[in-house]
């Protein structure tokens, strides 16, 4: 049964890169119509299926357009903050994250496929305060931490309640990308004096997600659980490569970047169990409560991020926040406009005159 499930998936994956390649001549005629400045390059045919892992589903077109539509968000190169990822063990779990500063604590929680170092380049523009960017439970190099476990977006957000009380943190300001947003919102309606203000890039809210690629995803989590590193690779790697960047230097780092946690564990059942715990009704839950939040908060929006702009608006609407649109970005905002992403944030500090002294933390294992 495993292998018929196995050559059931590698079939749909050569399916789908024959479809990508159709998409792609698409894609460049339409780069040329909407760009033709630049020059269109010959692009090696990529497989549709990455499309399932990105939770970008709307097109090449639109990709190559924001490519060749911001040639200084291509070619910009962004200062890196050092890897400093320090461990604690809260409740049984082994919890990871990264630290930068000293100060006031700010919170930063990544999605999926990604890592605490999808924050590398906002973590050196932010002013005077302590940057912890967290690892969710069975994500990045926590995976192993993840089986057996519920790692849902709603466990996510109790798992960060009880990281923060092993911390000595009574308040924080939480940032929020992809399903690291809804973690934050949830957490916010779930505790919200702990919240000393909230921001939200290109994040999952309401019903805007799975994306309709994500969902079929899902429905073939069994197979993909199968298969074997080397399969999976290409899943992850093309999708984060090829879909969710507009800048040289994201596309060029980000693959290897996050393959790296899968590969070192079981790839293709630790992204099956990802998968598996993707739940809109985990935001859905608490859509209603979010205009009885009385936080700062702002809103950081690709404009090209399948998310899609109108849910950025009904969140600034719910939240009372201004919305910070990006122009010709797609979803990983953090990594390709860093400068706006950190801007919002330090413009929230200044403008909710967030200062507070911060309890003394608890022994952790420091590695870098």
């Amino acid at each position: 049964m495993a292998g018929k499930r196995t050559k059931t998936a590698i079939g749909l994956w050569r399916r789908y890169q024959k479809m990508a390649h159709r998409r792609q001549e698409d894609a460049k005629r339409l780069a040329r119509s909407v760009a033709g400045r630049y020059l269109v390059t010959k692009a090696e045919p990529r497989p549709l299926w990455p499309w399932l892992l990105a939770g970008v589903g709307t097109g090449a077109g639109l990709s190559l357009a924001a490519t060749f539509g911001s040639r200084r968000a291509m070619l910009k190169r962004q200062a890196s903050a050092p890897e400093v990822s320090r461990t604690t063990v809260v409740d049984g779990i082994l919890m990871r994250w990264e630290e930068q500063g000293e100060g006031a604590p700010v919170v930063l929680v990544h999605g999926i496929p990604t890592n605490p170092r999808l924050w590398r380049f906002v973590l050196p523009r932010l002013e005077g305060l302590k940057a912890l960017a967290w690892e969710m439970v069975g994500f990045g190099w926590s995976i192993p931490a993840g089986f057996g476990r519920d790692i849902s977006l709603r466990a996510q957000s109790v798992y960060l309640y009880r990281w923060l009380q092993t911390m000595g943190i009574e308040r924080a300001v939480f940032v929020g990308h992809d399903l690291g947003g809804g973690v934050v919102q949830r957490f916010a309606v779930e505790h919200p004096e702990m919240c000393a203000g909230l921001v939200l890039v290109d994040s999952v809210a309401y019903d805007n997600w799975p994306v309709a690629p994500i969902k079929a995803a899902r429905a073939s989590r069994n197979a993909i659980a199968k298969m074997p590193n080397p399969l999976v690779r290409p899943l992850v790697t093309s999708a984060v490569a090829t879909l969710g960047h507009d800048s040289v230097q994201g596309r060029a780092e980000a693959p290897n970047l996050y393959w790296s946690p899968y590969a070192a564990t079981r790839a293709g059942e630790a992204l099956a169990h990802q998968l598996a715990s993707l739940d809109p009704r985990h935001t859905m839950e608490i859509a209603d409560d979010l205009a009885s939040l009385s936080v700062p908060a702002r809103i950081v929006w690709g404009e090209l991020d399948p998310l899609g702009m109108h849910h950025a608006r009904r969140l600034a609407r719910d939240l009372r926040a201004p919305i910070r649109a990006v122009p010709m970005a797609r979803h990983f905002t953090p990594e390709d406009h860093a400068d706006e992403v950190a801007d919002e944030i330090n413009d929230l500090l200044r403008a909710s005159g967030y200062v507070r002294g911060h309890a003394p933390a608890p022994e952790v294992e420091e590695r870098t």
